[in-house]
């Protein structure tokens, strides 16, 4: 890692020779010494999650799946990633005040095409969703938490439920 500093050598090789004596040298080391000992020690944790967030923020399914399973269930890996559920927003266009029962526009395969408004479809009404996150139901963890996680991982715009399966 790049913060693997040696400061004894950093001190000896950054002090001009003619000022590398003994007491010089212990003075700078009670000088560094916060750096040194507390704050390397919590930038190295930072570091560590910095590095970890990198590695599995990617939006893939797999590294959402091991990402979850690492925090809510290390022992046995039983969370996974299911399929979503779309409409095709090409073909479901309604409008609110259209009768629903008369077509208003014939596609190219000649079916009947209505419109729409968003509240009445997927988009505006929140059921439509990009994947599903199941979870055993003995697991033992609020939904906010896990939720938390989720976002944090998985790519902006997606959309997803929590399944719970036995």
């Amino acid at each position: 890692m790049i913060t693997n500093i040696n400061y004894d050598k950093l001190i000896t090789w950054l002090l001009p020779v003619r000022l590398r004596k003994a007491l010089i040298k212990a003075y700078l080391h009670v000088l560094i010494y916060p750096i040194s000992n507390r704050l390397l020690e919590r930038f190295k944790v930072f570091e560590q999650k910095a590095w970890y967030d990198l590695k599995y923020q990617s939006g893939q399914v797999a590294h959402l799946e091991y990402v979850l399973n690492a925090h809510f269930d290390s022992a046995l890996k039983r969370i996974y990633i299911g399929e979503g559920q779309q409409y095709d927003l090409i073909r479901y266009l309604y409008m609110d005040i259209e009768n629903m029962d008369l077509p208003v526009y014939k596609d190219i395969e000649n079916q009947d095409v209505y419109l729409y408004l968003d509240s009445e479809t997927s988009i505006g009404g929140g059921a439509d969703y990009d994947f599903t996150v199941n979870i055993p139901l003995g697991l033992n963890f609020e939904e906010t938490t896990i939720r938390a996680v989720i976002d944090r991982y998985k790519r902006d715009g997606k959309n997803y439920i929590i399944q719970y399966f036995i």
